[in-house]
């Protein structure tokens, strides 16, 4: 397989030359990015862990390229937007600056003190000062893609979701919200439904 990652143009086309003489390319739009490094070996253990499932070559190079596009289409910030315990806008723009609102999303993981929810990080140990609130992502949302919300109490724990966190999360109408927390039976995900006023998505396990 030939990348072609340094070739110009729009689109970025790979080229396979099969051991029977024949040839495949696999044809991407080019992603304007300088955070791209590592692409190449993601590729490989990709069509590795296709052709491990069984796929034919010529299938799991295309399943690979398609997994490699759509990872490298968005890029996650945590931790990074918050400086001393506050939010810090300048390392927002910088990330801004660097992938383009169109590609960049914005996770909070959050967890209740007394009665508001507040962004916390190192693990989920330390708390900020950041409340989590509608005028909050309302603030973010000039700035990024989409919202990955943790409620971070129930995560992984299968015993019912954060519905105070989520009433928060349905007051706001902006940019795709994806929760994550607690989901244990599709009465929470009806749940999830009502209070995220029907735009908040959901991840389970």
């Amino acid at each position: 397989l030939i990348k072609g990652g340094h070739a110009e143009g729009a689109d970025m086309t790979d080229t396979l030359y099969t051991t029977d003489g024949k040839t495949y390319t696999y044809s991407s739009p080019r992603i304007t990015s300088t955070n791209l490094h590592g692409t190449g070996c993601t590729l490989s253990s990709a069509i590795a862990s296709n052709l491990a499932k069984g796929q034919a070559l010529q299938a799991a190079v295309a399943n690979a390229k398609e997994y490699i596009f759509a990872g490298a289409s968005h890029v996650i910030v945590t931790s990074y937007l918050f400086e001393d315990g506050e939010f810090s806008m300048d390392r927002l723009l910088k990330m801004e600056e660097a992938v383009g609102k169109e590609h960049l999303v914005i996770d909070l993981s959050c967890r209740k003190r007394v009665k508001n929810y507040y962004v916390v990080t190192n693990r989920w140990q330390d708390f900020t000062e950041q409340k989590v609130t509608k005028e909050f992502l309302e603030e973010l949302s000039d700035h990024c893609a989409e919202f990955l919300i943790h409620g971070v109490d129930s995560e992984g724990k299968r015993q019912g979701v954060e519905e105070d966190l989520l009433e928060i999360l349905g007051e706001y109408e902006g940019n795709p919200i994806t929760y994550a927390g607690g989901v244990k039976d599709f009465d929470d995900l009806d749940t999830i439904r009502e209070l995220g006023n029907n735009h908040v998505d959901v991840t389970v396990g």
